[in-house]
């Protein structure tokens, strides 16, 4: 069925590379950032607590005004807003620049799963939604560790500012 229905094919495919790049950044860089740049624990801290408080404003949002754009714009210009800071990063910016754009691309990312399960659940049939939901859950959660392996070799190989840039314009 998935490979099949190309929605939800093209859905497993990005929810797996996206969740192995968001996996070198979660686990690998921004630690890394936060230990070499800011020297500070505090900083990993605080842009985590920025990037999920944006995301429950941008789900939020999504709840209260789910009809104000089209769901496709909304989630092609969430998926290259959450690809953007990748690329600022690559400059090592000020912790004061890397907040905000942790809270803005939190707010971008917020509605992305409710429009990935509001169109699974529309494409998959009942009797099928266990299978399918499982082996997209599966691939996602299988692309993290790959996702943290590979972003330890490049950041060891190519430094974290090129890490950055690559793992950014990987996700353009």
């Amino acid at each position: 069925f998935m490979r099949r229905d190309n929605l939800i094919f093209a859905i497993v495919c990005s929810v797996a590379v996206l969740n192995g790049l968001d996996a070198i950044k979660g686990s690998v860089t921004m630690p890394v950032l936060a230990k070499e740049v800011y020297n500070s624990s505090l900083a990993l801290g605080l842009t985590f607590a920025a990037s999920g408080g944006g995301a429950v404003l941008g789900t939020l949002w999504f709840a209260r005004y789910p009809n104000v754009f089209r769901k496709r714009t909304i989630f092609v210009w969430a998926f290259l807003f959450c690809t953007i800071p990748l690329l600022i990063y690559a400059w090592l910016p000020p912790l004061w620049l890397v907040l905000a754009l942790q809270t803005l691309q939190g707010i971008a990312a917020g509605p992305l799963n409710p429009i990935i399960f509001t169109a699974m659940f529309n494409r998959v049939p009942e009797t099928m939604r266990g299978r399918v939901l499982g082996a997209v859950s599966s691939t996602a959660f299988i692309a993290m560790p790959l996702g943290v392996l590979i972003g330890g070799l490049l950041v060891d190989q190519i430094g974290l500012a090129k890490t950055f840039a690559v793992t950014g314009g990987f996700q353009l």
